[in-house]
């Protein structure tokens, strides 16, 4: 094949090749109109900025439910979904002042050290460590005993809030739990007058780890059946309701 030949030949492909290309260019229209949106996809757990989880009202947590939250939603109170006594007494044997007189969110909890470690100490109620003000009274308490803020402060559940921990390691299990301040225990009356997923209430007046001022015998209840607040005499057997902080 000569030079001249090579290069007509050259042309005749290349000019074959750009007429397949324009002839295929000539077959695909217009872009069509943009179809129907899809279904929304599962929506994912709401968070926080930096990516901390925040919670609501009414939600099944770390144990219980949760009655309330603060303003960014990460942190808040959780109430056991059933009673951790029918009825117990709020003192331990002698019913005197235990300066357990916080009252507020997570208050309950420092009520709840002071109580157990004065109601289970021995030797003077008036003791520098014990009770600075009133000495006329003596720590008679039963060591060994069980009372109100013990019996809150002993609970442990699982994470659904029902089956009690065995110790497996298997298992997620919470504590940290303890009587409630007067005003934990207003959350609690108030969230179960609106709901009836904490469990059955008794119809009757609960303890909450607060003490009155002006009886050294009482402490603050409410009444989770006319909504009553008074004060409690501590010798009495009451209901207790745990809650924890998260």
């Amino acid at each position: 094949m000569t030079l001249k030949t090579k290069r007509l030949t050259a042309a005749i492909l290349t000019l074959i090749t750009l007429t397949v290309s324009v002839a295929e260019a000539a077959r695909v229209g217009p872009a069509g109109p943009r179809g129907p949106m899809g279904p929304a996809g599962t929506p994912g757990r709401n968070s926080a900025p930096g990516g901390a989880s925040v919670h609501a009202i009414g939600e099944q947590y770390q144990g219980g439910k949760i009655i309330w939250v603060d303003a960014d939603g990460q942190h808040g109170i959780i109430a056991a979904l059933a009673n951790q006594s029918a009825g117990v007494r709020w003192s331990n044997g002698t019913n005197y002042f235990t300066n357990a007189t916080a009252d507020g969110i997570y208050a309950g909890a420092k009520n709840t050290e002071v109580i157990i470690a004065t109601q289970t100490s021995i030797g003077l109620v008036c003791g520098e460590t014990i009770k600075p003000t009133y000495c006329n009274e003596t720590n008679s308490d039963n060591i060994t005993g069980n009372f109100a803020a013990l019996v809150a402060a002993n609970y442990r559940v699982q994470d659904n809030g029902v089956n009690v921990c065995t110790g497996s390691t298997n298992e997620i299990c919470w504590g940290d739990w303890y009587l409630p301040s007067l005003f934990e225990l207003s959350l609690l009356l108030d969230y179960s007058l609106n709901n009836s997923d904490l469990g059955v209430f008794v119809r009757d007046n609960y303890w909450s780890s607060t003490e009155t001022t002006g009886w050294n015998d009482h402490a603050w209840v409410r009444h989770f059946a006319n909504t009553g607040t008074g004060g409690g005499g501590k010798w009495l057997p009451l209901p207790v309701r745990a809650v924890r902080a998260f």
